[in-house]
């Protein structure tokens, strides 16, 4: 499929092929996490239209800390269950074994509460954070090229898409976590970063999702563009995925994503970023 702005399903972004030094990955990698600060921003110069995308993201992440705080209060139990044999060795590699194990088992947690939250927070407060991306493009003159108008089913479908997608790559990523948790000293980090690359993309393509549908772009045309710019793609995305890892983080970073991922969107696009209040 052709889009208007010339993404094909097989297409390259002119940045695609580049090959940039070190302090040019370190520019681009902060000019993405600076598309989330100014979405941090938003909250000083749109806080009544802030905090609406806020409550349901907030009543969310409740729920889902309960969820967390029951899991690590019962990972003793689930590393005896998962790794019997450890029982078996002696000192002091069962303890070793046993607390790489238990941080290997909080990260997945950690992991897989981060990408079915962030997949529920997009359905149920998709809405909401959509208006947000709207009133950004306003803000910032409009949509140049906008795409065919989508009715409410079809935004449904594509939100419902978009969750299930991610509940997917978030158990890959925690089992790949988890694997590599498993290696003394180095798995468990490694691991780690592996999530926040894997997951800091995908979490910007999926923020990505509601500017690049007003444009008629799919998935697979948003992941394209992504592939003109991905060290700044992969700033904002990890920058993101980094403060949804926190306590309640998600609440106040998931608006400001809204905003971050427009911002991100446009300027890939080579369209305005900039207005008074943006």
């Amino acid at each position: 499929m052709e889009s208007q702005y010339g993404l094909g399903a097989d297409a390259v972004g002119s940045g695609g092929g580049m090959m940039p030094g070190a302090s040019s990955r370190r520019a681009e990698f902060l000019a993405g996490a600076r598309m989330l600060g100014r979405g941090f921003s938003a909250w000083r110069t749109h806080p009544r239209i802030m905090l609406v995308g806020a409550i349901p993201v907030l009543i969310v992440a409740v729920c889902y800390t309960v969820l967390l705080i029951w899991w690590i209060s019962n990972i003793g139990g689930t590393v005896r269950t998962l790794l019997p044999f450890l029982a078996d060795l002696g000192s002091p590699w069962n303890t070793i074994l046993t607390v790489l194990a238990t941080i290997a088992l909080i990260g997945i947690g950690a992991i897989a509460v981060m990408f079915t939250f962030s997949a529920v927070v997009l359905l149920i407060a998709g809405p909401f954070l959509d208006h947000i991306s709207a009133r950004v493009e306003r803000e910032l003159g409009g949509i140049p090229r906008p795409g065919p108008s989508r009715s409410f089913g079809s935004e449904l479908w594509r939100a419902i898409t978009d969750s299930v997608r991610l509940i997917g790559i978030g158990i890959a990523v925690s089992l790949t976590v988890f694997l590599c948790g498993l290696v003394p000293v180095i798995g468990t980090l490694f691991g780690m970063l592996v999530g926040a690359v894997i997951g800091g993309r995908v979490i910007a393509l999926e923020f990505m999702g509601t500017p690049g549908s007003a444009r008629g772009l799919d998935f697979a045309q948003r992941s394209q563009l992504a592939k003109t710019r991905p060290t700044r793609v992969l700033g904002f995305g990890a920058c993101t995925y980094l403060v949804f890892l926190l306590p309640l983080g998600a609440v106040i970073a998931a608006p400001a994503a809204a905003v971050g991922g427009t911002l991100l969107t446009r300027d890939l696009l080579g369209e305005p970023t900039r207005s008074e209040r943006f």
